[in-house]
């Protein structure tokens, strides 16, 4: 994406080589401009600088609508924006609601093992009570609701094809 600058200050943005040949019809371009005939025109090539990190609970960021010329390059940047009470609130408010949702699918999923005559070994029925109570007690931890849910007793993490050894 293109820049077209005048007198130093942004004329246009976002600006495209279709609309420079649509802007001069008289004139014949090159069908590959270099970075000196763009500037004759005052057009310049705008990089986008990397999103900054911050504290999604927090913070939000948006890109900014006009580039800006930094260390003779323009640069399209990010505005950081500390949220509202009210937004972190709302926030971890739905993402409560998502996290117990979830946490109450898994119960379901696994009720079967609560019953008198699950056929399952003693130890093996520990393990997934132990899960099934870990779940209920998921918005006890501090982090809570910015927390993931337990594995249960039968997860197997997959293990990366690649760094697996050859059979």
């Amino acid at each position: 994406m293109f820049v077209k600058v005048n007198n130093g200050s942004v004329e246009k943005y976002p600006y495209t080589i279709g609309k420079l040949r649509q802007d001069n019809p008289n004139t014949s371009f090159p069908r590959r401009l270099t970075d000196e005939t763009l500037a004759e025109y005052g057009l310049y090539k705008v990089d986008s600088t990397a999103r900054p990190e911050i504290d999604d609970k927090t913070q939000r960021c948006n890109q900014k609508s006009q580039p800006e010329l930094v260390d003779g390059k323009w640069l399209l940047g990010w505005d950081v924006y500390d949220k509202s009470q009210e937004e972190i609130d709302n926030q971890n408010s739905g993402q409560a609601d998502l996290i117990r949702q979830r946490r109450n699918e898994a119960l379901a999923k696994c009720d079967w093992v609560a019953v008198i005559d699950c056929p399952l070994s003693d130890e093996v029925k520990a393990e997934w009570l132990n899960y099934r109570q870990a779940l209920r007690d998921i918005s006890d931890l501090p982090d809570f609701p910015w927390v993931d849910l337990p594995n249960d007793p039968d997860y197997v993490e997959v293990q990366d094809v690649e760094a697996s050894p050859e059979i």
